[in-house]
């Protein structure tokens, strides 16, 4: 993942910008949350990592809400396609939904390509600006009152 899809760096997980998003930020956006190390699924993660996923995709719904106007959350753990292989790695998405949605409609299941349509599958990507509002948004979120017991206990575990 190259670094300008990185919006948060934290010690044990990374919060990103799909490079092929699932949901346009016109229809509430989409971020992912991948810890640093490679696992599976969930059960390879440790406690730490287990509250530093959690906490950081608590993180990314508040930028998606304050950065996209985003007004619900799905969130959906994978491993990724090829889970037949030593490849596979963790990772949850953050899928953002939008009263106004067009492409993803509110209030309804995902919608998701088979794997085989998937090359031709494209979905308006934030632009610059949005990312940095994003990216803004992410690093604020870190600091919310919120989210301050669930900081707390992920720090302590991981030290």
């Amino acid at each position: 993942m190259r670094k300008e899809h990185e919006l948060l760096g934290l010690s044990l997980v990374r919060v990103l910008v799909p490079q092929r998003p699932h949901i346009s930020p016109g229809d509430g956006g989409h971020l992912l949350v991948v810890p640093r190390r490679h696992v599976r699924d969930r059960s390879g993660l440790t406690p730490a990592e287990v509250l530093a996923l959690e906490y950081a995709s608590l993180v990314a719904a508040q930028g998606l809400t304050q950065a996209l106007g985003t007004d619900w959350f799905n969130y959906q753990e994978n491993g990724n396609w090829s889970v037949e292989n030593t490849g596979a790695h963790m990772h949850l998405h953050v899928y953002g939904r939008a009263r106004h949605a067009v492409a993803q409609p509110y209030g309804e299941a995902l919608r998701f390509p088979s794997r085989s349509e998937l090359p031709r599958w494209e979905t308006p990507k934030p632009s610059d600006d949005q990312v940095a509002a994003l990216r803004q948004a992410l690093e604020k979120g870190c600091l919310s009152p919120e989210l301050a017991e669930l900081r707390a206990a992920m720090n302590t575990l991981n030290t």
